[in-house]
């Protein structure tokens, strides 16, 4: 859409709130859940190294977390998020832009089915424990399918 030389068109320098607060701490805390499967397995895998994974991890995603915010306030019409953002971060390097988006996309992909899998784990080792034992099957399939059915329920609108 092209617009006469003479109109200005102000942009806000907030992103408009479409979720309330309740949901958005909700879709927040919703990730540490992944932190409580990846920090142990990269410990395990790497021992008293892991530390030299960590600290430039964090201070990349720091980074990046930063500069996607910064993106959003720019273009406020770009659907799909992170990745789409990634890639107009990289546009000098399309390859490696490409990468860091599909590398995005699998992991959001495969955030609920391993997280069903490390829930059902961790239920299954805890009711062991106390001599219970639980249907392995329907509780990673209840896992897959909650997190799908909340979002076609209209709670995001």
């Amino acid at each position: 859409m092209s617009y006469p030389d003479n109109v200005t068109l102000s942009l806000p320098l907030r992103l408009p709130r479409s979720l309330s607060t309740l949901e958005t701490w909700a879709f927040g805390v919703t990730i540490h859940i992944g932190w409580v499967a990846v920090v142990p397995a990269i410990h395990a895998a790497l021992g008293p190294q892991a530390i030299f994974v960590w600290i430039p991890a964090v201070i990349v995603g720091i980074l990046l977390n930063y500069q996607v915010k910064r993106l959003g306030t720019h273009f406020i019409d770009v659907a799909g998020g992170t990745p789409n953002y990634i890639t107009k971060l990289w546009q000098r390097y399309p390859g490696i832009a490409r990468y860091a988006a599909i590398g995005y996309f699998l992991s959001c992909v495969s955030y609920i089915p391993l997280n069903s899998v490390i829930l059902t784990d961790l239920i299954e080792i805890n009711l062991e424990q106390l001599g219970f034992t639980c249907p392995e099957t329907l509780l990673k399939i209840s896992f897959t399918f909650l997190p799908i059915a909340i979002a076609f329920s209209g709670t995001c609108r």
